[in-house]
């Protein structure tokens, strides 16, 4: 995942990545709802930022499971295949005929 410079973009597509994400782009100056509004960049932006390394918080934990359960599974095929290769060197035990002694 490629961090994306936010303080490149412009206005216009900070506001739409606001709106896409449900982050207010708007504030006022002083607190008084009818102040002046503005557009919060500094907000939009750490709001964003924060995003990011939630979801690549996420995706490393998602990669991290995968390579533990491949890791299992390696040891597993590892495991049986032993176990067969101990089972096919196992040598028939040699079994010795009685031999008849007649007694007269």
């Amino acid at each position: 995942m490629v961090q994306k410079d936010y303080w490149k973009m412009s206005e216009v597509e900070l506001t739409k990545l606001a709106e896409k994400y449900n982050i207010p782009p708007l504030s006022t100056r002083s607190g008084d709802p009818w102040a002046e509004t503005y557009f919060n960049r500094d907000r939009v932006i750490n709001t964003l930022l924060a995003r990011d390394n939630a979801m690549r918080t996420r995706l490393t934990t998602f990669v991290s499971i995968i390579a533990l359960a491949l890791s299992l599974a390696s040891l597993w095929v590892s495991y049986t295949s032993l176990k067969v290769k101990a089972r096919e060197n196992v040598q028939p035990i040699p079994t010795v005929q009685p031999t008849a002694s007649v007694q007269q």
